[in-house]
C-alpha cells in the first residue's frame, strides 16, 4: 500500500520538470528571438527611426545599420531631411563605440564618435524660411514638455569622451534671392578632432577646413568671392562639474583669393590667440593683418573666475579698418570708406553675472558707405558713457553719457546728461536725484544718403530732439519728442512730392517700468506749410496685467494731398477720409473696433466726374491667443446722395487647428458706386444702369477639408451713347461656383458662367477641373473649359461702341520721339510654380458681330518653366486656321517656337465687326502661313537664334484706291500717278515726286494716272519670306491692281541694335499697257499680249528698320525722258537724236528704240506735241543745273539781252549744228 502511496507523485514531478524545461527553452529562444529583432537594422528602420522622426519634424532615414546594444552602434547614408525642404543633414557613416554598463552606472563613457563625410546644408528661401525652421519647431515644442522631478541638481553627470572624430565634412550656407540669385558660403575637407573630454581634465580640439564663399546678390548690390583656409589648436580644461576651467590655443583664418566687391581682401588674415585660465583672462586677442601689416584688434584681459563668473575686463578696440567691416558685411553689396574704430571699455562683473557694469569710450571716425554706386559724406562719432545694472535688484544707473556726431564739419548729433539717471524696475531701487538725458539731431542732410533712402526721400533736412527725465530715483521716467523733416522731397512711382514737411510730437511716462502711458502723440505730413495728412492718439500699458489701450484718429485731406502729389488723372476740389480706431487688450484678448468713411470727394477722376462720392465702413475684431475673429466689416457706398450699394465681411480663423471660415455679401452694387470707376474705359459713353449682387462663404477644416461656394448676379446693365438714339436692351451675366478641398486637392464641383442669350447662343460656359497643391514647390491640376455657344457681340459693343461706331477722322498726334532705351540683357529664367498643368478650351460656336467662329478647341499645358499650346484650332467664317506655341521659360531670354496657318479665310467679316467704319470696303480671302523658332528678342539673340519662314496671300480685295490708309500704298501710289509727269517735265515731275514721298498729294494733277489708279481697285498682297543665319529674306512681295503691279525683294541684316538693321528694298513698277502707251514707255517689239510693262527702278526703300528712307533714282528718270524725246526735239538731226536716245538708255539701264531713222512716222496721236520734247530739254537743263531757255524752240521767247553772258547749259552741245 504504500509503494503504491509514493510512486505517483514522482511521476508527476518529473512531468513539472519537463514542462518548466520546455517553458525555459522557449523563454530563452525568444528572448535571443528578440534581441536580434531589436538588435536588426530592419527594428531600427521601420521603429526606432520613425519615432525620431515625428519627435524631431524631420525624416530621418539610414541606408543600413548595425547594433550591438552593448557596445557599439553604426549607421550608413543617414540623411535628416526636414518635411518638404531640402536635406539638412547627410553623413556617410556614423559610428558610436560605448560602455553600455558604465553608462547605465551614470558614467557617460564613450570610446569613439566618428563622422564620415557629413554634409549639413542650410537654404534660406527669399522669404527667410529655411530647411532648418521644423527641427527648430520641434524642439521649441519639446521645450514645453516639463522635466521630470529630479532632472535638476544633483551629483554633476560624469562624462568621459575618448575621441570625436568628423573626417572631410562640408558645411554650406545658401541664401537664396528672387530671380535666381544667391549666396554661398561652404567649408569643405573640415575636420573636427576632440579628445579627452572628461570631468576635471584637460581636452584637446583641433580643426581646420577651406572656405569657400560666393555672393551673387541682386541689384543693386554687387557680385564678389573669397577662398581662405580655417584652422585651429585648443586645451580645453574642465572642472569637476564640467564648466570651463581653462582654454589655451590659437585659430587662424586666411583669405588666399577674392574677387569682386571683396577684392581688397585677398591676402587678409585673422588669428584669435587664447590664454585664459580658472582665475584670469591672461589673454584673449583677436587680430587682424593684411599680409604683413596689422589692419587692427580686439584685446581682452584681465581677473576673471571661471567657476563664479565673476571679475575685472578690460576690452580694447584698435583700429578696426575698412578691410576688416568689409568682410562683416560681405554679400550686402556694402563697401566701406576710410572708417576706423577705436574703442576702450572696462567691464565688472559680479554676483555670478547678474551684475555688470560698463564704462568706456567709443570713437568712428571718417564713417564712409558707399552702395549701389552712390556713396554717404563722411561722418565722425563718438561716445562717453559709464552704466551699471543690477538684474538682481532691477536697477540701473547711467552715471555719464555723452554723444557727438559730425558731417562734413557741422556738428549734427548731440547727447548730454545732466546728472547721473537712474532706472528702476525692481523693489531695491536706489537714492539717485533727478536727472534728464537729451539728444538732439540738428540740419541732418537727406540728400547725401541716397545710397540707403534710394529715390524714395532723395532730399530732406532733419532736426529731431528727444528728452528723458528720472525721477523718484528712477522709479519714474518721463519723455518729449519733437521731430521733423523739412524741404522733404518723395517719389511714389512717376508722381514726386517736393518741398513736403513732416513733424512728429509725442510725450509719455513710465512708472516702476509696469505702467506705461502716452497722452498725447499727433503726426503730421504736408506741402508747403499746408497740412493734408494728421494722425493723432493715446495710448497705455501696465505690464502687470498686460491690459492695453489706444485710440487712433487720422484724417487726409484728400483734395490738398492729390494736388501735392502732381496726380494727372485725380483733379478734387473737396473731400477728406476720416480713420477712427479704439484698440483694446486685456489678458489673453485685444479687440480693434471703429470706423473708415470718405466723405464728399468731388472733381474728376481720369476724367470720370465724382459728385459728393462718400464710403464708410464700420470694423470690429477680436484675437485671443487661439482664434482670430473679424466679426464683422460692414459698408456703404454712395454718391450725391443717392446709394451705391452696401457690403459685409465676417470671417475667423483658429490658430490651434488652423480651421477657417468666412462669409461675404454685395448688395445692389449700382451706377452710383460703380460710374467713376468705369467710366474711364467706356470711351465717352455712360454707365447708365447696373445692379450687383452676390454672396459668397467657405470654411476649411485642417483634417475634413473645406467648401467654398460663390453666386453673383449682374442684372440691368446699359450703357448709352450721346451718339446712338434711344436705350439699349439691358444685358445680365451670372456665375455660380462650388468647389470643395481635400487633401491638398480642390475640386471644381461646379462652375458656370452666363450671359444674356441671344437667337444665335445659350450663352453659357462650364468650367470644371482640379488644383492639387499636395506638393507645395508645383501645384498640378487640370481644369476644362466647353459652351455650346456663345454670343459676345452685345458686349463687345457695350465697351467698344456700338455696330455703327466709327473712329475720329481726326488723326492722331504722334507721340513724341524719344531715345532709344539702351538694350537689354536676356531674360532671367523662370520656372513656375507648376508641373503638369493643363487647361482645355472647346467651344462649338462663337459670334461676335459678323465674326463665326465653330469648333474651337485650344489646349495648354505648363510645366515648370514651359508652356506649350497645342492644338490651338478653329474654323473662321467657314476657314480653317490652326497654330501652336511652345515656350519655355527656363532658358536665358526664353526659347519660343511658333506656328500659324489660315487657309482663304474671309476678309469682310473682320473689317466689317472689328473696323466698322470701313465697312464693306475690303473684301477676298487671305491665306497666311508661319514658323518662327529662336531664343530671345534681342539683337544679339536673333541674329544666332532666330529661324522660320512666313507667306501672306490676300486676294480679291477689291481695296479702292480712294480708301486706303496704308502710308506706305499711299506712297506707292503717288509714286506711280506722278511718272507721266517725271517723263514729260523731268524737274517739275522730280518736284511733285519729292511731294509725294514726303505725303503730299499725287504730282501730275489730272495730267497723270491718278484717275486711271483711282478706278483699278487693289486685288492682291502677297508677301512671303525665311529667316535663318541672322537676316531676313524677302523673297516676293507684290501689290497689284489692273493699273499697275509693284514687286520688291531684299534681305535685313538682323543688328545688334534691332532698329539699327538696315534694309535695302528695290521697287519695281508695272503699269498696265495702255497708261504706258499714253505717255511712249512701251519698248518697241513688246508682245501685244502683255498686260503690265515694267518701268524703270527708280524708288528704293532704305536707311534702317528704326529710320527707314526712301531713295530716287533721278539718273533713271532722266534717262526715260532721254529715251523717249531724244530722237523727237525740233532742229536735231538723227543722229543726235538717236545719241540722245543711247544716252538714256545707258542711264535706265535699257537700250534704246533705235535711231530716228527707223522710228515710226510722227502722228497727231502717238506723238507728243513738239512743245514737249523742248519742256524735257528745259526740265533736263534745269535739273541739271542750267537755267536758259531753249530759244531755238518753236514757241520759245528769246531771253532779254544783258550785259554778261548766261551761264553755260550742260546741254547746249546737244543743240549745235553740223
Amino acid at each position: 500500500m504504500a509503494e503504491m502511496n509514493v510512486t505517483p507523485p514522482a511521476r508527476k514531478s518529473r512531468k513539472w520538470l519537463r514542462i518548466l524545461a520546455v517553458l525555459v527553452a522557449g523563454v530563452v529562444v525568444l528572448l535571443g528571438a528578440g534581441y536580434f529583432f531589436v538588435t536588426s537594422a530592419f527594428f531600427l528602420k521601420s521603429v526606432v527611426l520613425p519615432k525620431v522622426s515625428a519627435a524631431a519634424g524631420a525624416e530621418v532615414t539610414v541606408g543600413d545599420a548595425s547594433v550591438s546594444p552593448f557596445s557599439q552602434v553604426v549607421l550608413r547614408q543617414l540623411k535628416v531631411q526636414p518635411k518638404g525642404h531640402e536635406p539638412l543633414l547627410t553623413a556617410e557613416e556614423v559610428v558610436v563605440r560605448y560602455d553600455l554598463k558604465a553608462i547605465l552606472g551614470g558614467n557617460m563613457k564613450v570610446e569613439l564618435v566618428s563622422v564620415s563625410a557629413p554634409v549639413v546644408q542650410l537654404i534660406v528661401q527669399p522669404d527667410g524660411k529655411s530647411n532648418l525652421d521644423p527641427l527648430l519647431e520641434a524642439g521649441t515644442a519639446a521645450e514645453k514638455t516639463p522635466e521630470p522631478p529630479g532632472a535638476e541638481g544633483g551629483k554633476p553627470l560624469q562624462v568621459a569622451l575618448s575621441k570625436l572624430a568628423i573626417q572631410e565634412a562640408t558645411v554650406r550656407y545658401v541664401q537664396l534671392y528672387p530671380g535666381g540669385h544667391r549666396d554661398t558660403v561652404e567649408l569643405s575637407k573640415a575636420g573636427v578632432t576632440v579628445e579627452n573630454v572628461a570631468n576635471g581634465r584637460t581636452g584637446k580640439l583641433a580643426l581646420e577646413a577651406d572656405l569657400q564663399a560666393q555672393f551673387n546678390p541682386p541689384a543693386p548690390a554687387t557680385n564678389g568671392s573669397l577662398q581662405g583656409k580655417v584652422s585651429g589648436q585648443f586645451s580645453l580644461a574642465l572642472a569637476e562639474d564640467l564648466k570651463p576651467a581653462g582654454l589655451q590655443g590659437n585659430a587662424s583664418f586666411t583669405v588666399s583669393q577674392a574677387g569682386g566687391m571683396l577684392a581688397g581682401l585677398s591676402l587678409f588674415r585673422a588669428t584669435l590667440e587664447s590664454e585664459v585660465s580658472a582665475t584670469e583672462v591672461k589673454q584673449l586677442a583677436l587680430r587682424f593683418h593684411q599680409g604683413q601689416t596689422q589692419l587692427g584688434e580686439v584685446l581682452v584681459s584681465g581677473p576673471f573666475a571661471l567657476a563664479t563668473t565673476e571679475g575685472r575686463l578690460t576690452v580694447a578696440v584698435v583700429n578696426i579698418d575698412r578691410n576688416v567691416l568689409n568682410l562683416a558685411a560681405a554679400g550686402s553689396g556694402l563697401q566701406f570708406g576710410p572708417t576706423v574704430i577705436n574703442s576702450t571699455n572696462e567691464l565688472v562683473i559680479a554676483k555670478g553675472g547678474a551684475s555688470i557694469g560698463a564704462s568706456g569710450r567709443f570713437n568712428l571716425n571718417r564713417l564712409q558707405m558707399t552702395l549701389a554706386g552712390q556713396t554717404t559724406p563722411s561722418l565722425d562719432f563718438s561716445a562717453d558713457y559709464d552704466v551699471s545694472v543690477d538684474a538682481e535688484g532691477g536697477n540701473a544707473l547711467l552715471r555719464a553719457f555723452n554723444l557727438r556726431g559730425v558731417q562734413e564739419q557741422q556738428v549734427f548729433l548731440t547727447g548730454s546728461l545732466t546728472s547721473p539717471m537712474a532706472f528702476a524696475w525692481g523693489t531695491a531701487g536706489g537714492n539717485a536725484g533727478d536727472a534728464a538725458l537729451s539728444v538732439l539731431v540738428t540740419n541732418f542732410n537727406l540728400a547725401g544718403w541716397r545710397a540707403f533712402l534710394g529715390e524714395v526721400a532723395p532730399a530732406g533736412v532733419v532736426n529731431a530732439g528727444l528728452r528723458l527725465a528720472s525721477a523718484q530715483s528712477g522709479k519714474e521716467l518721463a519723455f518729449e519728442a519733437d521731430s521733423g523733416i523739412q524741404d522733404l522731397t518723395l517719389r511714389f512711382g512717376s508722381n514726386e512730392l517736393a518741398r513736403a514737411f513732416v513733424k512728429l510730437r509725442a510725450r509719455g511716462k513710465a512708472l516702476e517700468f509696469d505702467q506705461y502711458t502716452v497722452p498725447e502723440y499727433r503726426l503730421e505730413a504736408g506741402h508747403l506749410n499746408q497740412p493734408f495728412l494728421t494722425v493723432a492718439g493715446t495710448t497705455s500699458y501696465r505690464a502687470s496685467t498686460e491690459a492695453a489701450e489706444a485710440q487712433v484718429k487720422g484724417r487726409l485731406l484728400l483734395a490738398r494731398a492729390a494736388d501735392a502729389l502732381g496726380m494727372p488723372d485725380l483733379k478734387l476740389a473737396s473731400g477728406e477720409a476720416d480713420l477712427d480706431l479704439r484698440l483694446e487688450q486685456t489678458k489673453g484678448k485685444q479687440t480693434v473696433a471703429g470706423t473708415a468713411a470718405v466723405k464728399e470727394v468731388t472733381g474728376t477722376l481720369a476724367g470720370s466726374a465724382l459728385e459728393a462720392f462718400s464710403a464708410n465702413a464700420d470694423l470690429a475684431a477680436e484675437m485671443t491667443a487661439d482664434e482670430f475673429q473679424l466679426r464683422n466689416l460692414a459698408g456703404k457706398v454712395a454718391q450725391g446722395g443717392r446709394p451705391g450699394g452696401d457690403f459685409v465681411i465676417s470671417a475667423t480663423y483658429n490658430f490651434t487647428n488652423s480651421n477657417a471660415r468666412f462669409s461675404a455679401r454685395l448688395k445692389d452694387f449700382n451706377q452710383n458706386a460703380l460710374g467713376p470707376f468705369l467710366q474711364p474705359y467706356l470711351e465717352g459713353r455712360r454707365l447708365a444702369s447696373v445692379a450687383i449682387n452676390g454672396e459668397a462663404a467657405g470654411e476649411y477644416h485642417a483634417v475634413s477639408g473645406g467648401r467654398f461656394s460663390a453666386d453673383m448676379t449682374l442684372t440691368n446693365l446699359v450703357v448709352t451713347d450721346s451718339k446712338s438714339a434711344g436705350r439699349p436692351a439691358p444685358l445680365e451675366a451670372g456665375l455660380q461656383l462650388r468647389a470643395v478641398w481635400s487633401n491638398q486637392v480642390a475640386r471644381i464641383e461646379q462652375a458656370r458662367l452666363g450671359l444674356t442669350p441671344t437667337p444665335r447662343a445659350t450663352n453659357e460656359v462650364v468650367m470644371t477641373g482640379h488644383l492639387d497643391l499636395s506638393n507645395t514647390n508645383a501645384m498640378t491640376g487640370r481644369l476644362l473649359l466647353t459652351a455650346e455657344s456663345l454670343d459676345f457681340t452685345k458686349y463687345y459693343d457695350l465697351f467698344m461702341g456700338g455696330e455703327g461706331a466709327a473712329a475720329s477722322s481726326a488723326p492722331t498726334p504722334a507721340p513724341p520721339s524719344q531715345p532709344a532705351p539702351p538694350a537689354a540683357g536676356p531674360s532671367e529664367p523662370v520656372k513656375l510654380p507648376v508641373r503638369d498643368f493643363v487647361t482645355e478650351l472647346s467651344v462649338k460656336s462663337l459670334y461676335l458681330r459678323e465674326v463665326v467662329i465653330t469648333n474651337l478647341q485650344a489646349k495648354a499645358a505648363i510645366d515648370g518653366g514651359k508652356i506649350v499650346l497645342k492644338p490651338a484650332s478653329l474654323v473662321l467664317n467657314g476657314a480653317p486656321v490652326n497654330s501652336s506655341v511652345t515656350l519655355d521659360l527656363g532658358v536665358p531670354g526664353y526659347r519660343y517656337d511658333l506656328a500659324f496657318r489660315g487657309d482663304k479665310v474671309p476678309l469682310s467679316p473682320l473689317v466689317n465687326s472689328f473696323v466698322p467704319e470701313r465697312k464693306d470696303q475690303l473684301k477676298g480671302t487671305v491665306t497666311a502661313a508661319a514658323d518662327i523658332a529662336g531664343v530671345g528678342t534681342t539683337g544679339a539673340q536673333l541674329q544666332k537664334t532666330l529661324a522660320g519662314g512666313f507667306h501672306f496671300d490676300a486676294t480679291n480685295l477689291d481695296l479702292a484706291i480712294s480708301e486706303l490708309r496704308s502710308p506706305l500704298l499711299k506712297t506707292l501710289i503717288n509714286v506711280i500717278a506722278v511718272v507721266p509727269t517725271v517723263v514729260k517735265n523731268p524737274k517739275a515731275g522730280l518736284g511733285s515726286l519729292a511731294g509725294a514721298l514726303l505725303g503730299g498729294g499725287p504730282g501730275g494733277g489730272g495730267g497723270g494716272w491718278m484717275d486711271e489708279l483711282s478706278r483699278s481697285p487693289i486685288n492682291l498682297i502677297r508677301a512671303g519670306g525665311s529667316i535663318r543665319s541672322g537676316r531676313i529674306d524677302l523673297t516676293n512681295a507684290v501689290v497689284q491692281s489692273p493699273a499697275f503691279e509693284a514687286e520688291t525683294r531684299g534681305t535685313i541684316d538682323i543688328a545688334t541694335e534691332l532698329t539699327n538693321s538696315p534694309i535695302r528694298f528695290p521697287l519695281s513698277v508695272s503699269v498696265e499697257r495702255s497708261l504706258a502707251d499714253r505717255v511712249s514707255l512701251v519698248p518697241p517689239g513688246t508682245p501685244t499680249n502683255v498686260v503690265y510693262v515694267r518701268l524703270p527702278d527708280y524708288v528704293t526703300i532704305g536707311g534702317t528698320i528704326g529710320e527707314p528712307k526712301t531713295d530716287i533714282n533721278k539718273l533713271a528718270l532722266v534717262g526715260t525722258a532721254l529715251q523717249q524725246f531724244g530722237g523727237k526735239i525740233p532742229g536735231l538731226d538723227p543722229k543726235t537724236g538717236n545719241l540722245i536716245q543711247n544716252l538714256g538708255g545707258m542711264l535706265t539701264g535699257r537700250p534704246a528704240a533705235g535711231g530716228a531713222t527707223n522710228a515710226p512716222a510722227a502722228t497727231a496721236t502717238n506723238v507728243p506735241s513738239q512743245a514737249a520734247p523742248a519742256n524735257v530739254i528745259q526740265g533736263l537743263s534745269g535739273l541739271l543745273g542750267g537755267g536758259r531757255p531753249v530759244t531755238n524752240a518753236p514757241g520759245a521767247t528769246n531771253a532779254p539781252a544783258t550785259n554778261r553772258p548766261p551761264p553755260p547749259n550742260p546741254l547746249d552741245f546737244l543743240r549745235r549744228s553740223k
